[in-house]
């Protein structure tokens, strides 16, 4: 959240990196250097799939591999990047409590209090399901928020105004674009359909909410999207 530290999900190594990064400006551009960080590794992590921030020393972990979703405590990084092993305080395992089923990708928003609110996209279940997170005494809510036309999502994010909810959806080659307000259900249809994505993947939608970036995963292109004036 500080813009200090960045977070990348080594899938296949089973591993976490978090770089300390800075970013300056200059008369030549923006400059982002990595000045350094810590390589995590677990017992837990099983092909991590999505990883976001909590809070600027909390990150957490969808793990497709184990089929659950863990929380970490950051410990500080050094120019060496050395490797921690380091241990979850929090693990939502796949039960119907959890709603949590196969998760692909994890994505938070912060809320009033000190909450946080986490979209998760479940393969097992084709389904996005909303997570509010208090720190000091775990999960507060939790709801099937998105299922209908969902077919192996592969990412959820949410606008700034939290206004628009953005799925990718793999097996369609489209994201599916749902107005997040008070009549939104698990039967309610996409408000839009944003095509011409092969493999759509991450992604975010810019900090005005005007543009919406996504990873196509089966070609070299991040699609840009853009809000038409005044919607």
């Amino acid at each position: 959240p500080n813009n200090r530290r960045l977070a990348i999900a080594a899938f296949s190594r089973n591993q976490i990196v978090i770089f300390d990064i800075d970013i300056s400006s200059s008369s030549l551009g923006v400059r982002i250097a990595l000045t350094g960080g810590v390589q995590l590794t677990s017992s837990v992590l099983n092909e991590p799939h999505g990883v976001d921030f909590i809070d600027d020393d909390t990150v957490v972990v969808a793990n497709r591999g184990a089929g659950d979703v863990a929380i970490f405590r950051l410990p500080e990084g050094s120019a060496e990047v050395h490797s921690k092993d380091v241990i979850p305080f929090e693990i939502w395992s796949s039960e119907p409590s959890t709603l949590v089923n196969v998760p692909s990708t994890v994505s938070v928003t912060r809320r009033e209090r000190g909450r946080s609110e986490l979209l998760i996209s479940n393969h097992g279940t084709h389904t996005i399901t909303r997570h509010v997170l208090d720190l000091d005494g775990g999960i507060v809510e939790n709801d099937v928020l998105v299922r209908k036309l969902l077919l192996f999502p592969d990412g959820a994010a949410m606008s700034a105004d939290r206004r628009w909810i953005a799925v990718s959806n793999h097996a369609t080659h489209s994201v599916l674009m749902y107005e997040n307000s008070a009549k939104l259900s698990v039967d309610t249809d996409p408000a839009g359909i944003l095509r011409r994505v092969y493999a759509p993947h991450g992604l975010r939608f810019s900090a005005d909410g005007q543009h919406l970036l996504v990873a196509d995963a089966e070609a070299p292109h991040i699609r840009v999207f853009a809000c038409e004036q005044n919607n």
